[in-house]
């Protein structure tokens, strides 16, 4: 196997058991939530922790963006780069803090604070794990993410379970859990050495904000294609529905699973190929082929448990909102997509199309959203997101043909989506009479795939074989 093809997949085991893990903890802490807080409590803690997602990008200029990307560089500096964003970094957070206070003590804006310390821990825990992915420390990296989510366990055992401290409780569980976080890589990873104030470099900041710019209105705007349709639910339907809508949005979290444990070394994978010298795109097409093989499999057997799924995690009340939870996962699976046509973008430090697209998904996300959700409620914000992440995918693999030459498999691309677009309609429209055909569609695709990829599963079961016996 070549290099980088093993470089690829060992980097994606390390994430994989990383994440598998933290997956694990989070499919405990959504029953816990949803049984120990109301709906409404629920809803607003998740509305609160999205305000948070406006503010980090701000505070940091998005620079945690550039410090993976730059890292990765042949002739990067870590010392100079880690060094040149902390310091500007930590002379914005303190605006952050005092903002949030002034609204706190003179607006009685309740728990800005909290948000803006929240906002503040988000951004040097993805300051940190963004350098440490980049100097190639997987294990640890994946090992933070795994120390997060247990400290989310604890604290919602202390917070919510025990105190019973309802949205804020939520808010400061993941204050503590990024504290954690910051201190394990700052402790293992040995970032003091990376830190000094002589290695600020003006001109590798201008560089540097030059990348990471173009992604804060970029971030911006995502959160008014990802976030925004929560507060127009609950601005039309009330708390409670909100907090429904915010439970259901936790059902794609596996189709996130199988994606994120993939992007987190193909970002590493990518960046590397498109700078070296035989960039003729074989090795990207590949790539994509197992990564659709792998989320298509994936998004249709979500689809087809969602319902019973949705028994085992949603408790009380909370259960109704399963039903927009196929319509949810449709739109994590096409973000999936999106993500990987990303990457080109980043490789290429080409940051310009990425936010041309996000603005163009959020104006479509918006104006859908404001209009679908007065007639339908909080099914029209699922319509609207589903819709806005497919405009973005489909600029995105357009405007990335430029970059990269990719070959694809258009017969069993339509296949997919074809059957996951009927999986999703089937359950949306019949609720639990449609959950019987999803199962169905889900053998089909299944039997279609592995009779199209009858050679290609043979050559990596061999290839398995043939690691693990040399192994022992």
């Amino acid at each position: 196997m070549n290099e980088k093809y093993k470089n690829l997949a060992s980097n994606t085991v390390v994430f994989a058991v990383g994440n598998a893990f933290s997956k694990a903890i989070q499919f405990v802490l959504l029953p816990v939530y949803t049984a120990y807080m109301t709906e409404a409590a629920y809803g607003m803690g998740e509305l609160l922790s999205g305000l948070t997602q406006l503010v980090y990008p701000v505070i940091t200029l998005c620079l945690y963006e550039a410090l993976f990307r730059f890292v990765l560089d042949r002739d990067g500096n870590p010392k100079v780069i880690f060094s040149t964003v902390m310091l500007l970094v930590c002379a914005l957070i303190p605006f952050a803090l005092i903002v949030g206070l002034l609204l706190e003590v003179l607006v009685n804006a309740e728990s800005a604070f909290l948000c803006a310390l929240l906002s503040v821990t988000s951004a040097l825990r993805l300051c940190f794990m963004n350098f440490a992915r980049g100097l190639g420390a997987v294990k640890r990296f994946a090992l933070s993410g795994i120390l997060n989510t247990m400290a989310l366990l604890g604290g919602a055992l202390v917070f919510i379970c025990s105190l019973g401290m309802g949205a804020s409780g939520y808010l400061l569980n993941y204050v503590v859990a990024d504290i954690f976080t910051v201190v394990f890589l700052f402790a293992t990873c040995k970032i003091w050495k990376y830190i000094s104030v002589r290695s600020f470099s003006k001109p590798l900041l201008r560089d540097m904000l030059q990348y990471s710019l173009p992604l804060l209105p970029n971030a911006l705007f995502w959160w008014f294609t990802s976030v925004f349709n929560r507060y127009i639910v609950l601005f039309f339907c009330g708390a409670s529905v909100a907090g429904l809508y915010a439970a259901a949005g936790k059902l794609p979290s596996l189709v996130n699973f199988l994606s994120t444990i993939f992007q987190q070394a193909w970002q590493i994978s990518a960046t590397q190929e498109y700078e070296s010298d035989d960039n003729e795109g074989t090795f990207y097409s590949k790539t994509f082929a197992a990564f659709s093989f792998v989320m298509f499999l994936g998004t249709s057997l979500l689809l087809a448990c969602v319902y019973p799924l949705s028994l085992l995690l949603l408790r009380d009340g909370f259960f109704d909102a399963w039903t927009l939870g196929p319509g949810l996962v449709l739109a994590a699976a096409t973000t999936c997509f999106t993500a990987f046509f990303t990457t080109f973008f980043n490789a290429a430090k080409e940051t310009v199309p990425i936010f041309k697209s996000t603005v163009l998904g959020a104006i479509v996300n918006v104006v859908t959203c404001l209009g679908l959700v007065f007639l339908l409620g909080a099914w029209g914000a699922v319509v609207a997101s589903i819709i806005a992440q497919v405009v973005i995918l489909v600029y995105r693999v357009h405007s990335s043909r430029r970059l990269v030459p990719l070959d694809v498999d258009a017969p069993a691309l339509v296949a997919g989506v074809a059957i996951i677009f009927l999986q999703t309609f089937a359950q949306s429209v019949w609720a639990a009479n449609g959950v019987p055909f999803a199962a169905i569609l889900f053998c089909v695709l299944l039997l279609v795939y592995l009779r199209r990829y009858r050679s290609a599963i043979s050559s990596l079961a061999a290839g398995v074989r043939q690691f693990v016996f040399r192994k022992r």
